[in-house]
């Protein structure tokens, strides 16, 4: 089975014109590239990695925030980044 996953993410470009992201909903799940395709696929990978630890544990994952309800830094933006994750093998 393969599920879909989609949580918003904060970009911030830098002065250093390196993007940095944090997910408000995923404590302690960042990522930063050197551009925005890269900040954005290592964002991927990040969302991907800590929704897996979480259902290891268990298979509650935190709620989904709204837009409107995130404070952004300045010069953020919301992106909502998806990922896929295979949950069980397929069955032979």
């Amino acid at each position: 089975m393969i599920m879909k996953f989609a949580y918003p993410a904060i970009f911030i470009l830098d002065e250093n014109g390196r993007y940095k992201v944090v997910f408000p909903d995923l404590e302690g799940c960042a990522a930063e590239g050197d551009n925005f395709e890269e900040a954005l696929e290592r964002a991927k990978e990040a969302e991907e990695a800590w929704i897996r630890v979480e259902l290891e544990d268990s298979w509650e994952l935190p709620g989904i925030s709204h837009e409107a309800d995130l404070e952004l830094p300045e010069g953020g933006f919301i992106n909502t980044v998806a990922v896929r994750i295979k949950l069980v093998d397929d069955y032979d």
